[in-house]
């Protein structure tokens, strides 16, 4: 018997799903337009890389024996929403913004470890956690903390050095000569943001992706 609750899960699946579909496609044109027209083999490969990433999120979730106890369609459809935000974050970044907007990199510095803490808490803590126990945070969560922060530390080489081999332009923003500083200190500040909304909304974000029964 279908539930309000079983239905409105699958409408957000369903919802979710097309959001892929949608922002894949476009992802892929822009990642052709750059390499034909612009020359930019790296925005193509970055689009493809995003792409396969949102396809491989349902079926890893799927495969993830640990997550059978929950319903993982509603896990994967939030991890797959976050990295549909950090591929239009960065998106909109290779379309200028990053040198046009205002502090725009400083954002995306906030947001996208702040994204990848609260996923990777809420991946770490709904693969272990018990009805018993999802008030309680679960041994050595904090170590998600330091896994984002060491991602920060070697982002930022990784754009210096990629803008000297591949040619690209991510690293720097116009007025900010020290712009690595600034990054590291965004970062940090995401990271700490994503664990204080971890730490608030995973009881409830938990007790909504739980599998529920169906009813008799």
């Amino acid at each position: 018997m279908d539930t309000p609750l079983r239905r409105t899960s699958i409408s957000f699946k369903r919802i979710v799903d097309l959001l892929v579909w949608g922002t894949s496609g476009v992802a892929l044109a822009f990642g052709v337009y750059h390499l034909t027209l612009l020359n930019s083999a790296f925005i193509f490969w970055s689009s493809v890389a995003y792409v396969i990433g949102l396809f491989s999120i349902a079926p890893i979730f799927h495969a993830d024996m640990m997550l059978r106890r929950y319903s993982y369609q509603r896990l994967a459809s939030i991890i797959e929403l976050l990295l549909i935000a950090s591929l239009v974050l960065n998106g909109c970044g290779a379309l200028g913004w990053y040198r046009t907007v205002y502090h725009y990199d400083d954002f995306v510095h906030i947001a996208t470890p702040a994204m990848i803490t609260w996923g990777c808490g809420m991946w770490y803590t709904a693969r272990i956690a018990l009805r018993k126990q999802m008030h309680t945070l679960p041994k050595r969560a904090w170590f998600i903390v330091i896994f984002a922060v060491l991602i920060s530390l070697l982002w930022e080489p990784l754009e210096f050095y990629g803008d000297q081999l591949l040619g690209t332009k991510t690293y720097g923003q116009a007025d900010q000569a020290f712009d690595t500083w600034y990054d590291l200190l965004m970062d940090v500040v995401g990271v700490l943001i994503g664990w204080l909304v971890f730490l608030k909304t995973r009881v409830a974000v938990l007790r909504w992706v739980q599998k529920k029964k169906k009813a008799p």
